[in-house]
């Protein structure tokens, strides 16, 4: 059964979703984890929420208080609406859609002409120069408060709804309009999960262009002089290596498994967002995580899940407040007409 939101609780998830443009209030919008009666418990809800507990606990022995419940806000607030969502309310993700579709090229509109982006309260403080655009085409941050972040959930938004016509090419092309690699990568993928052949030839596709690194015509495609060749690549994958063994420099095996929250302490928001929970939570925690994740799947809402889980390779997408909410609500939708 849909229960429908009190105005209260209606209110609270609207300012948790568009909290860039708000700032600290929308902290208000986890009340709704107070609305958690009349719910069933799974034998998974129960193990998850006892898994929870008992890191909580080992890092209230070993970590700073301020930084345990902040990381653990940031990564496990999904269990909040979670909950919620799991009581039967329902939450309007066709309006929420169509809504950003006007809003979105609004904001590009007025910060590349009218509004300095750094007076808008969803952009990062001035200072933060690279997120600035002064001479060309400046992004909208929306209401993610990061074009990346932004644009993979207006695509999970879209994976979960049906439009036609106009509609449908005005939200494809809200996603061009935020210019975010995640953005298109996130598309991308949703037309490949969409279309079982196209994922199919996609990944012939990526088998044959690794089996090239191993054959005569890599070499031939070398010559060519293109930027993009083995070497460049090879390049790219030796320094992310690098920089992953930097993040885990000094680590135990202990570390490793349930993670270390003071090698995260300046800072865990930005790129490699599974990276940094691994630092912070560890190999046990990324496990139970997923697997609740998937667990809760079905075949109406997994396509949306795994772009949940794949864009967030990149940017915390799922961890940012308005992911937690979409998550949550994903996690205890069991069909399409629920959404």
């Amino acid at each position: 059964m849909i229960i429908y939101l009190p105005p209260m609780f209606n209110f609270f998830l609207y300012i948790g979703f568009f909290s860039a443009f708000i700032g600290p209030l929308g902290m208000l919008s986890y009340l709704c984890g107070l609305r958690v009666y009349n719910i069933k418990f799974s034998l998974m809800d129960s193990l998850f929420l006892m898994f929870l507990i008992a890191i909580f606990l080992v890092n209230l022995f070993i970590s700073d208080i301020v930084l345990l419940v902040t990381t653990f806000r940031f990564y496990f607030g999904f269990i909040f609406f979670y909950l919620y969502f799991k009581s039967g309310v329902n939450f309007p993700v066709k309006k929420i859609l169509l809504l950003l579709i006007f809003l979105v090229p609004l904001e590009a509109f007025l910060i590349n002409t009218f509004v300095s982006p750094h007076s808008m309260p969803n952009f990062p403080n001035p200072e933060a120069y690279s997120h600035f655009n002064t001479n060309g085409y400046q992004r909208p941050y929306s209401f993610g408060g990061n074009a990346s972040v932004s644009s993979s959930i207006f695509v999970i938004l879209l994976s979960m709804v049906c439009l036609s016509g106009i509609r449908k090419y005005a939200a494809i092309g809200v996603v061009f309009v935020f210019s975010s690699g995640s953005g298109l990568m996130s598309l991308i993928l949703l037309t490949l999960l969409r279309k079982a052949k196209l994922f199919a030839i996609f990944f012939v596709f990526i088998f044959a262009f690794v089996g090239l690194f191993h054959s005569e015509i890599i070499n031939t495609i070398d010559s060519l002089g293109l930027k993009v060749n083995s070497q460049y690549i090879n390049y790219l994958v030796d320094y992310k290596l690098e920089q992953i063994n930097r993040h885990f420099d000094g680590f135990s095996s202990i570390d490793y498994l349930i993670g270390s929250l003071e090698s995260i302490r300046k800072g865990y928001g930005g790129d490699f967002a599974w990276l940094y929970f691994l630092k912070s939570y560890g190999f046990l925690s990324l496990l139970f995580l997923v697997i609740f994740i998937l667990s809760k799947a079905t075949k109406e809402t997994i396509v949306p899940l795994l772009i949940a889980l794949l864009s967030t390779f990149h940017y915390p997408v799922i961890f940012f407040l308005p992911g937690q909410i979409i998550l949550g609500y994903l996690m205890a939708r069991k069909h399409r007409f629920d959404i």
